[in-house]
């Protein structure tokens, strides 16, 4: 999992997590200006070729969009999952889109 930060850790054990926030300060300032500069980060790209991931899923449309270089770099399959209101306004905006092309 890779997280910028983490919470509950003691409630809820992850293996395989890689957050930006246990990296050293010069660490993490090198991840965010790949991250600004490419749009991605480099301990995602290395923690993903390290354990040959074959997917990336994202939780929600927005992550999945700032994921996507990352995707390219990879040469990745990627899932976004929608949940709740997000999925309403997302359908909305899509059938809004269908409706306005069709005039």
């Amino acid at each position: 999992m890779f997280a910028r930060t983490t919470s509950n850790l003691q409630d809820f054990p992850l293996q395989n997590l890689y957050p930006l926030s246990h990296l050293e300060r010069i660490h993490r300032l090198y991840n965010l200006a790949v991250y600004k500069t490419f749009g991605y980060f480099p301990l995602f790209y290395k923690a993903t070729k390290d354990n040959n991931i074959d997917l990336l899923y994202v939780h929600l449309g927005y992550d999945g969009y700032r994921m996507l270089p990352l995707r390219r770099k990879l040469r990745l399959r990627m899932v976004t999952g929608f949940f709740g209101r997000r999925l309403e306004i997302f359908a909305l905006a899509t059938m809004a889109s269908k409706i306005s092309t069709a005039f």
